[in-house]
């Protein structure tokens, strides 16, 4: 039998599987939460750290993002794109503020993040990010707490 691809969206999947030769016979998977991985997805995870993170008021020159909709985005301040997905974000000394959103984690393909030297106050649990090699969140307003929570996930 050969296998069919569709084109896939973000949503609740599940697969039904039936044999002719059992009729009456069906097996069923639970419902499978799909998020597909793109530089679109990048780019909205990108947009929910501007929001989340003050992005309004970041400091220095500011290339796409929020404020000049014309930039692609590998070429926003602070991204480096590699083969159409976000691999390293650079932000050091901008002004970030506040909390880094969730949404980080949906960066899949990330490998370097260095954030160092802003007002951050709190990360996400980072643990499932496998191709992360590199965070620079040192000079920000984050607490052993912070950290404490992630070391004690990854250990689990």
């Amino acid at each position: 039998m050969p296998f069919l691809v569709f084109e896939v969206h973000d949503g609740a999947y599940h697969v039904e599987v039936t044999n002719s030769g059992y009729p009456g016979l069906t097996l069923e998977t639970t419902p499978i939460n799909l998020k597909v991985s793109s530089l679109k997805r990048d780019s909205l995870a990108l947009l929910a750290i501007y929001d989340a993170m003050d992005g309004v008021n970041w400091t220095g020159t500011i290339l796409g993002w929020r404020r000049d909709t014309t930039t692609p985005v590998k070429d926003w301040t602070g991204i480096v794109d590699l083969g159409n997905r976000i691999s390293r974000i650079n932000l050091p000394a901008r002004g970030l503020k506040n909390e880094v959103p969730e949404e980080i984690r949906d960066l899949t393909k990330r490998e370097v993040i260095d954030f160092s030297e802003n007002e951050i106050t709190g990360l996400p649990d980072l643990t499932s990010m496998s191709r992360l090699a590199s965070v620079n969140v040192s000079g920000n307003k984050l607490e052993f707490d912070d950290f404490g929570k992630i070391l004690i996930s990854s250990m689990q």
